[in-house]
C-alpha cells in the first residue's frame, strides 16, 4: 500500500510542476520517440479467485491478481503536424495472486505487448509545454501462474498455468517537457479486457469463454525525442 501511495503521489506532484516558461515546444520536428516509465497493473472483473475451469481431466484455478508494479518501453512514430504518435510497447510487471482454495496462492508475471496504440494532442496545446493528449491501445496479455492448475483426483500435484488475454483501451495522459528532447510523462489508462485462452504446463491449450475484466494501465516516466534528419 505505501508503495502505491508514493507511486501515485509522485505522479501527481511531478504532473503538476509549475513550469512558467513561454517557449515553443512543437512536436512536428520529431520522428521518433522512446518511453522507459514505470508501470502499475491492475486487473479485475471474473478473474476473482472464485472460480476455476474444468478443463478435460484437469482444474485450472482462477486467480485474484494483486496490483502489481514493473516496468515499460515504448517506442514511438511521430505523425501528423500536431506531433500525434503511432507507438508499440511492451511491459512487464510483477503480483501475488489468490485462489478459491485458500492454501494455492502465489507469484504470477504480467507481460502486455501493445500491439498498437496512438496518441493525439489536444489543439493549441500541441506546442506548449504541459500538453495533455488521449492515449489508444490494442494489446495482448499474458500471465504465468505458479502452482495453479492440478489433476482431477491428484490434488497434490501442482502445475503452472499461463493465462492470455486481449485489451482494448482509451485513456488521458499529460506530458510535461523539460527541454526540447526531453519530457516527463504520466498516463492513465482504462482498459477492456478478455481471456483469450489458458494452458496448465506441460498440456494442450483449451478454448475458454470470454471473460470481461477492467485492467488499468498506469504508467510514469521519461521520454525523449529524435530530431528528423
Amino acid at each position: 500500500m505505501k508503495i502505491k501511495i508514493v507511486f501515485f503521489a509522485t505522479m501527481f506532484f511531478l504532473a503538476l510542476f509549475p513550469f512558467a516558461s513561454e517557449a515553443q515546444f512543437k512536436l512536428d520536428k520529431y520522428k521518433q520517440t522512446v518511453n522507459i516509465s514505470a508501470t502499475n497493473v491492475i486487473i479485475a472483473g471474473t478473474l476473482n479467485g472464485k472460480s476455476y475451469y474444468d478443463a478435460k481431466d484437469e482444474i485450472i484455478l482462477v486467480p485474484k491478481i494483486k496490483p502489481g508494479i514493473g516496468f515499460g518501453v515504448e517506442y514511438g512514430l511521430v505523425v501528423g503536424e500536431n506531433g500525434g504518435t503511432l507507438d508499440f510497447a511492451y511491459r512487464y510487471s510483477t503480483s501475488d495472486y489468490t485462489t478459491m482454495e485458500a492454501d494455492i496462492s502465489g507469484k504470477t508475471t504480467t507481460h502486455v505487448w501493445q500491439i498498437l496504440g496512438g496518441k493525439i494532442y489536444f489543439g493549441k496545446y500541441a506546442e506548449k509545454r504541459i500538453k495533455p493528449y488521449c492515449h489508444m491501445d490494442f494489446t495482448m496479455t499474458f500471465n504465468r501462474f505458479e502452482n495453479i492448475a492440478y489433476d482431477k483426483g491428484m490434488r497434490g500435484e501442482l502445475r503452472s498455468a499461463r493465462y492470455t488475454g486481449v485489451a482494448f483501451g482509451c485513456g488521458p495522459g499529460i506530458q510535461c517537457m523539460l527541454t526540447q528532447n526531453l519530457a516527463l510523462d504520466l498516463r492513465v489508462v482504462p482498459e477492456f479486457h478478455t481471456v483469450a485462452g489458458v494452458k496448465s504446463n506441460g498440456e494442450k491449450g483449451e478454448g475458454v469463454d470470454e471473460n470481461a475484466n477492467l485492467m488499468l494501465v498506469n504508467t510514469f516516466g521519461l521520454k525523449y525525442y529524435f530530431h528528423k534528419r
